[in-house]
């Protein structure tokens, strides 16, 4: 999403994250009798107290937590990998076949959109009312720290310590969620397994082989999503490619600029494809001469911004054939 600033990148983080942003975060109101789901984690018993830091602060988890909150669907889903069931999900059930379809039939009932008023203004009353005594989220969520101050002061509040809040990596975020569970050992094989299945799917794609993902509006152009997780199948982010979604847009008139041998793109709407069908630039371009072009839809730019373990492969299977044209 680099739009003209990281303020554009939230726009794709808006557009090309679409719902992910404003999927407004949850927590199904819990009642302290649902033992169904009061899920222990796995760590050692003298694992606790410990202590975490986090973008805003320490974080110390007194004792084994029983009663996990995942304040996203990407802290849901890296609590299902790691074989934990969250009390509750940051998100509107109706929107979950968009948002997180990955996931959607095992966290649809404990699904709710009435947590926060928007993506950075957590409801206090209606977390604590949840009774967690540990939250996972994400430094997005939390607009400063008293914000997470007043989250962190109902049950410890774990995101990872970065001051980059739109670009965590997902390695980075399962470790963290993973170390406040005591699971740091299962993180680390979950992620050998999907470097594994990615590299596994991409065959023999041939070395030095470049990737472009993006978003394209006729109002916004052309602008950059985060596309590390392209890495995975050995590519390298092409020159016109910025990971980091600091960079300006880049213009109609530089179109031909989006050199990646593969290039993922995200029309926001069927008037934009129809541009680039439209676009002479755009049908010159190496990537979709090749048919190395692969569109994408809200769901998949979902997958990829806001990424986790189960997203991962739900995505790896979709774009397979479009990688396998690189050999």
């Amino acid at each position: 999403m680099t739009a003209r600033t990281i303020r554009k990148t939230s726009r794709l983080v808006a557009a090309i994250v679409g719902i992910s942003l404003t999927m407004t975060l949850v927590a199904c109101g819990s009642d302290a009798d649902d033992d169904d789901r009061v899920a222990a984690t796995h760590a050692n018993s003298d694992y606790y107290p410990h202590t975490q830091t986090t973008a805003f602060g320490d974080a110390t988890i007194e004792a084994q937590p029983k009663r996990v909150l995942a304040l996203t669907p990407t802290a849901a889903d890296e609590l299902l990998a790691l074989g934990i069931t969250p009390i509750a999900v940051g998100t509107d059930p109706d929107q979950l076949d968009v948002t997180a379809p990955w996931i959607a039939d095992d966290i649809r009932d404990l699904s709710d959109a009435d947590l926060v008023a928007n993506a950075r203004d957590v409801n206090a009353e209606n977390v604590a009312n949840t009774e967690p005594d540990l939250i996972i989220g994400a430094p997005w969520q939390f607009s400063d720290a008293s914000v997470w101050e007043r989250i962190n002061s109902i049950a410890p509040t774990i995101i990872p310590a970065t001051a980059d809040a739109a670009n965590v990596g997902w390695e980075a975020s399962l470790r963290t969620t993973a170390e406040a569970v005591g699971m740091e050992d299962k993180a680390d094989d979950i992620i050998t397994e999907v470097k594994t299945e990615y590299k596994g799917a991409a065959g023999d794609v041939p070395a030095g082989k470049t990737y472009n993902f993006t978003g394209y509006s006729e109002s916004m152009d052309f602008f950059s999503g985060n596309g590390s997780v392209f890495q995975l199948f050995g590519l390298s982010p092409s020159d016109s490619q910025d990971d980091s979604q600091t960079r300006s847009a880049l213009s109609v008139e530089n179109t031909d600029q989006l050199t990646g041998d593969l290039l993922a793109i995200w029309p926001q709407t069927d008037t934009d494809r129809r541009a680039l069908d439209d676009n002479q630039a755009f049908q010159q371009l190496p990537a979709v001469e090749n048919d190395a072009v692969y569109y994408a839809d809200t769901q998949d730019a979902n997958a990829i911004n806001a990424a986790g373990p189960h997203s991962l492969r739900w995505f790896l299977d979709r774009i397979t054939p479009t990688v396998k044209k690189l050999g």
